[in-house]
């Protein structure tokens, strides 16, 4: 055959290269056959590996997406299964669930013994009561300090717990019935409040003492007998109501004075007595509103000290106060009161307009986010607070460092040394009485204004 045609005798195997090219040599007809054949195979081969690779991940991917299913599917049998089980007590599975606190459904005991858990522990972590202490437990008669009062005896009488608390406690109670201002009104009142108390106080074996609010008028007389209570006297109560209502209307500052004279009544009766540890009973939303309420009065200055367990702020820390319920929200304080029937008193002084925003404010966040008032007392805990040594004449906190001057606005009338007012006073304890400094340089004032600052500054001088 000629060069043109397939025939095998005219090819020469040995003397003829394989192409690099894939195009065909018109002179190799058999070879190119040879080659295209063997990459036609190739490429056989590699698109059935190929389809074989997509193959198996497709396989892959339908089973991962299979378990995708399925864990989606578990989850979903969990959450029914958890919403079927919201009528059972989380923590002990048995009881039906009658409260839901914390994001857990409870029953009635659980909670009751979570509750009670918590107290005691943080009397013993975060309080630190010792074996050996003897502490002053100061009620109010309101939600949070009979709560207090009511873990209290049942801290004490737990027969199932195995860590019992054996420290002594003494009961405090500050009558404030003089609020009332009506002779009539003020004896019946604390007749009332008196047969309540002693009945809860038989009922819990507990010592009280009660004492009035007006004693605080006469702290410096060393033969005052604050157990020893008139139903009526007449020459303290109307100073003390008139030194009330010598203080500024605007700002929440009548109810900080009253704050004030109870706890500094408090630690008159504490120091007389040798108690250096007092018990409160604010729990933590109560304590992130009085904060605010605090920095809005211009008692900022302790904030961190006025929020946390232990507080070592007044008299220089001659006197502790512990707070064990801080870490407790409004709403266990009153599902526990409901669940125990605790009854209360009522208070006689209505709350100011500011302490009812806050209230109001806090109440509501609170409800929307349950973290609110934990992240405010973190954040206020890591505040960093100067110290002073000494001490205002008046709250007996610690006195504020002056800065600016210009901020007390009266201040340049207190520099002169033969000044009534050239007394030691924190920033807030000057705004609460701006309008009887006010009337101290009024002509037709001066006198009625000096007797009463004299008195403010005559309150506390047996603690100082």
């Amino acid at each position: 055959m000629g060069d043109g045609g397939f025939g095998m005798g005219d090819w020469d195997w040995a003397q003829s290269p394989i192409p690099k090219s894939p195009i065909p040599h018109p002179q190799t007809p058999i070879k190119n056959f040879l080659i295209y054949y063997i990459k036609a195979q190739n490429i056989y081969l590699i698109i059935i590996i190929i389809s074989i690779i997509l193959m198996e991940t497709n396989k892959e991917e339908n089973s991962k997406i299979n378990q995708d299913k399925n864990n989606l599917n578990q989850k979903d049998t969990k959450k029914s299964k958890k919403i079927k089980d919201k009528n059972v007590c989380e923590k002990c599975s048995q009881n039906p669930s009658k409260i839901y606190n914390r994001n857990k459904f409870l029953c009635l005991n659980c909670f009751n013994g979570i509750i009670i858990h918590k107290f005691k522990s943080n009397l013993r972590t975060c309080c630190k009561i010792r074996q050996e202490d003897y502490l002053l437990v100061c009620i109010s008669g309101g939600n949070y300090s009979m709560a207090m009062l009511e873990l209290f005896h049942q801290s004490f009488n737990d027969s199932n717990s195995s860590r019992k608390l054996f420290f002594k406690i003494k009961i405090l109670y500050i009558d404030d019935s003089i609020l009332l201002r009506e002779k009539s009104k003020i004896i019946e009142e604390r007749q009332r409040r008196k047969l309540f108390l002693e009945q809860k106080m038989k009922e819990y074996n507990f010592d009280l003492d009660i004492i009035y609010l007006e004693k605080v008028m006469n702290l410096n007389d060393e033969k005052i007998n604050l157990k020893e209570n008139n139903e009526y006297e007449n020459i303290l109560i109307e100073k003390y109501l008139q030194m009330l209502d010598s203080i500024s209307l605007t700002g929440g500052y009548k109810t900080k004075f009253i704050q004030i004279s109870i706890n500094n009544l408090i630690f008159y009766y504490a120091l007389r007595n040798k108690f250096t540890k007092i018990a409160f009973g604010n729990n933590g939303q109560g304590l992130v509103q009085q904060s605010f309420f605090n920095i809005i009065t211009g008692y900022g200055k302790d904030i961190k000290h006025n929020i946390i367990h232990v507080d070592d702020t007044y008299l220089n820390g001659r006197i502790l106060i512990y707070r064990p319920l801080q870490d407790f929200f409004d709403k266990e304080i009153s599902l526990f009161n409901h669940y125990h029937k605790v009854d209360i008193i009522y208070p006689v002084y209505k709350d100011d307009n500011l302490t009812k925003i806050l209230s109001a404010f806090f109440g509501k966040l609170q409800n929307e986010k349950i973290h609110t008032v934990p992240s405010v007392i973190n954040t206020a805990e890591k505040v960093v607070v100067y110290k002073n040594d000494k001490i205002c004449k008046f709250c007996l906190c610690n006195l504020d460092k002056n800065k600016n001057k210009m901020e007390f606005g009266l201040d340049a009338f207190l520099n002169d040394e033969n000044c009534l007012l050239n007394i030691e006073l924190c920033y807030g304890c000057r705004r609460m009485f701006n309008e009887l400094i006010q009337d101290f340089f009024n002509e037709d004032k001066k006198e009625k204004s000096s007797l009463i600052i004299n008195d403010i500054l005559n309150m506390f001088k047996s603690l100082l």
